[in-house]
């Protein structure tokens, strides 16, 4: 299920959009700098080996994935009815 819900997406997406490309400042270690890249492996843990736009892009395959099923599953009742 972790693969098929669209929130794990939409975080990473979001995460990978707001800390790529930042440097944050580390006070416990006396003002050395945290990679975007650790903070994103380490403290969220996000998958690092595909880019935000492949998370917008499967976002997008399953809003039409879940549209056709409905449309499918609605068409299906109405024949049934009749």
């Amino acid at each position: 299920m972790y693969y098929v819900s669209f929130h794990k997406y939409a975080f990473q997406g979001l995460f990978k959009n707001e800390f790529i490309g930042l440097k944050l400042r580390s006070d416990e270690d006396g003002g050395t700098y945290i990679s975007d890249k650790e903070v994103l492996t380490k403290i969220w843990q996000v998958e690092m080996g595909y880019s935000k736009w492949v998370d917008l892009a499967i976002l997008i395959g399953i809003i039409v994935l879940y549209r056709l099923m409905f449309l499918t599953i609605t068409k299906t009742k109405e024949k049934m009815k009749s």
